[in-house]
């Protein structure tokens, strides 16, 4: 995914912990690299350890630098990971003693319209008090929104990530949409503008050079009044709103049940 670097904004990525490991394990399983050259561009990466030991105190530390070195459609070697040693040298100075080694290491460059959407959410940040506000617990993610009548105010949400929680929002929004159950007006679909085959679309305003899909769902909770915080913790039942001074020191603090 690529960026507009004319526009300047910051985003949260929320990821699904358990479905991006699936995906690692799917990328990498020898299966698919069986067929790599059907996919994208392969890496080499020169990884340089230097150890450098003290024999006065016994004491070592270790010191490694990383560059890319080469990019090709396919490496000549099957394998995944190709590690070989390219050079050892050692010297010694001011006492000091320092082993040097270079290796060199292939991956696979995945593109992220080829494993990102299904797995994650965008949420963008206030750029002036967003940053601040951005907390996550367990499948909840806090986030603010700036009131806009007044830019002082912040309107403060949960999302909930548990697929159980979404399903069951689901199931009630088509009650409701039939006629049949009551909205107790404590839970909202987080939408974005656009939908296309089951994803929703970011209103990014042309930060990104392309379309960012999501399909990551989640239930947003919205808090019933407006808040001054400058700052929010979050547990499982809870939002510890901080409210600070002109000096940044804490002045109050309110507490939200979330349940």
């Amino acid at each position: 995914m690529s960026s507009n670097s004319r526009r300047i904004a910051s985003y949260n990525l929320i990821m699904h912990r358990r479905a991006l490991l699936d995906m690692i394990q799917k990328w990498t399983s020898p299966s698919l690299l069986e067929q790599q050259e059907c996919l994208p561009t392969w890496l080499t990466n020169e990884v340089t350890v230097h150890k450098i030991a003290d024999p006065e105190d016994g004491s070592v530390e270790l010191d490694a630098q990383s560059k890319l070195v080469s990019t090709m459609s396919h490496p000549q070697s099957s394998s995944r990971t190709r590690i070989s040693a390219e050079s050892v040298s050692s010297s010694v100075s001011s006492g000091l003693s320092t082993n040097s080694s270079t290796s060199r290491y292939n991956f696979l460059q995945v593109q992220w319209a080829d494993w990102g959407p299904p797995i994650s959410r965008w949420f963008q940040l206030n750029e002036t008090q967003g940053w601040e506000i951005s907390v996550s617990n367990g499948q909840r993610y806090a986030f603010s929104d700036p009131n806009p009548r007044d830019r002082g105010k912040l309107m403060v949400s949960v999302a909930d990530f548990n697929p159980h929680n979404f399903r069951r929002n689901a199931e009630t929004m088509t009650r409701l949409r039939s006629g049949e159950g009551e909205n107790n007006g404590s839970s909202d679909n987080n939408e974005e503008e656009g939908e296309k085959g089951g994803f929703e679309i970011l209103d990014h305003k042309g930060v990104f050079s392309e379309e960012v899909y999501m399909g990551l769902k989640c239930v947003v909770y919205r808090a019933p009044d407006e808040y001054d915080f400058g700052a929010v913790m979050m547990d499982e039942q809870r939002l510890l709103g901080v409210k600070l001074n002109r000096d940044g020191l804490t002045e109050s603090i309110k507490v939200l049940y979330i349940g």
